[in-house]
């Protein structure tokens, strides 16, 4: 916020005599930048949540801890994975939506 207060928009705003407007300026620019530093940390946060259900699913994982590539890695290795369909879509589904809907959120907040 306070590094926001240097910027030449907000100089020109107090130029021009609008003291109080620099700070109706500065405030939705402090918000989009607090916007993206918390969709960069989400995204770090799902890309370790990818590697670990990667490396689950290969067989890596902690075989005590409930995961949605364990839930795969556990399908495959019993053979369901061919003829019960059930035992992969919820896992395969989740991993699918959650990394779409944070796609698509850091997009629209990284857009505006």
């Amino acid at each position: 916020m306070l590094s926001l207060r240097e910027r030449p928009f907000v100089r020109a705003a107090r130029v021009a005599g609008a003291s109080d407007l620099a700070d109706h300026v500065r405030a939705p620019a402090a918000e989009r930048d607090a916007d993206v530093a918390a969709v960069r940390r989400v995204r770090r946060g799902v890309g370790r949540c990818f590697a670990e259900a990667s490396l689950s699913f290969l067989g890596f994982g902690d075989p005590r801890m409930v995961s949605w590539g364990q839930m795969l890695y556990a399908a495959y290795i019993s053979g369901s994975i061919r003829h019960a369909w059930w035992s992969v879509v919820p896992p395969g589904l989740c991993i699918t939506l959650f990394t779409a809907s944070v796609f698509l959120i850091g997009r629209r907040t990284s857009a505006s």
